[in-house]
């Protein structure tokens, strides 16, 4: 089961886009998980990346 988030976090600078998604197994026992600010960029570029690293993440673990 892959789950993930949206995070936009702000600061005194304004919004910080960050994304951020664990790994559960299928009692809902977390494996696994990433958070890291991406920069400045529109939602749509912000939803990608978050969809890029959890598969980037997945992959790499093996799921």
């Amino acid at each position: 089961m892959l789950n993930s988030i949206l995070m936009v976090l702000y600061s005194l600078q304004g919004p910080v886009p960050s994304v951020g998604g664990i790994i559960r197994d299928t009692n809902g026992v977390w494996q696994c998980g990433f958070s890291m600010t991406i920069g400045d960029g529109t939602i749509f570029q912000v939803e990608v990346r978050a969809m890029l690293e959890r598969l980037r993440l997945a992959w790499n673990k093996g799921f």
